[in-house]
């Protein structure tokens, strides 16, 4: 059986900047969420001067996966 490696956004740069950046955060105990993920790869996008890169819900499912994110959903509170 051969293992194939996910690819990503077609850019290794971007894909390491973000998932550094998250773990950063994560360890500084600062909330990370989807859409700021999201946002944060737009941004290293337009710094890295990436062309055709969108953060797609295909995208960010693939990163998620590849990284082995997951986020927890908020419990409310009982009064």
């Amino acid at each position: 059986m051969k293992t194939q490696r996910l690819k990503l956004c077609g850019n290794e740069n971007l894909d390491q900047a973000l998932y550094t950046w998250f773990v950063q955060m994560r360890q500084q105990g600062v909330p990370v969420s989807g859409p700021v993920l999201r946002e944060k790869a737009l941004r290293y996008e337009r710094e890295m001067d990436i062309k055709d890169f969108t953060a797609s819900n295909g995208w960010f499912n693939r990163w998620k996966n590849s990284h082995d994110v997951a986020f927890k959903a908020k419990r409310s509170r009982a009064p």
